[in-house]
């Protein structure tokens, strides 16, 4: 029982943690296999869409490494 105090002390603690995961467990499971899905097709679309914001902002055109690269 050299564990037995340990697991007193930290039951309370993991019983209202518990009880937290498992409501937000299903949640986080339903956006969780959004997010994996539409993880790859944001991997691919964001370098895109983050220049072209960037290409549309004037003032930063000039100094945009990107333009220079080419």
């Amino acid at each position: 029982m050299a564990h037995g105090s340990w697991f007193m002390a930290h039951g309370s603690w993991f019983m209202v943690h518990g009880s937290w995961f498992m409501v937000h467990g299903s949640w986080l499971m339903v956006h969780g296999s959004w997010l994996m899905a539409h993880g790859s097709w944001l991997m691919v679309r964001a370098p895109r869409m983050l220049r072209k914001h960037w290409e549309s902002i004037p003032q930063l055109s000039n100094t945009n490494p990107m333009n220079n690269q080419q």
